[in-house]
């Protein structure tokens, strides 16, 4: 435990500019997705939170729909919670946005790329 607690400790600092860069990349590609449920301002570490609260869809069955789509989200404060780590690459990053693109057309709700 003490060596997984140094390596973190070397590492992680490293670490926290990538992850915030990757949570930036995130929250752009989905207020591109659903414009005006998200706030780009308070993403300022690796927490992107949606509110989607608007579209008329319940957050749990957005939860479910994503996880179908295989991006495992939480809901807090009513809103959905999306962290990035270590383990995700610009690859990951695509294929979330890609699966929010999916869910949000499934459910109906305005974006940009619908209206064109």
């Amino acid at each position: 435990m003490a060596a997984a607690g140094l390596i973190a400790l070397g590492e992680g600092p490293k670490r926290l500019a990538e992850d915030h860069a990757i949570a930036r990349r995130l929250a752009e590609g989905i207020a591109g997705i659903l414009p005006a449920h998200i706030d780009l301002d308070a993403v300022q570490t690796n927490i992107v939170f949606v509110d989607v609260a608007a579209t008329g869809h319940p957050l749990a069955a957005w939860q479910a729909s994503l996880a179908a789509e295989g991006v495992l989200v939480t809901i807090v404060a009513g809103k959905i919670r999306m962290l990035t780590h270590a383990d995700l690459t610009a690859r990951d990053i695509d294929a979330a946005l890609d699966a929010w693109r999916r869910v949000t057309a499934a459910f109906g709700a305005p974006s940009p790329a619908s209206a064109r």
